[in-house]
């Protein structure tokens, strides 16, 4: 989704580790915000538990808010 200011948001799941963060298991799910370019990543969120984890999509608020759904089969640490 792009937020109203321009951010690009981009969610799915990751098999390993993503700029350096410790994998939590089978897959983790995986959230990227881009700038308005679409060119620079702002950052990175990779979480997961023992199982398989993905984020299946996120939605953008006028706000600035960001919502991201997805599923666990574990527990978050």
């Amino acid at each position: 989704c792009t937020s109203p200011n321009g951010r690009i948001f981009f969610a799915g799941s990751t098999l390993g580790s993503v700029e350096g963060n410790v994998p939590g298991g089978n897959s983790d799910a995986l959230l990227y915000l881009y700038d308005e370019t679409g060119r620079r990543r702002a950052w990175t969120v990779q979480a997961g538990g023992a199982g398989l984890d993905e984020a299946l999509a996120v939605s953008c608020f006028s706000d600035d808010a960001y919502l991201v759904a997805g599923y666990t089969n574990g527990l978050f640490q």
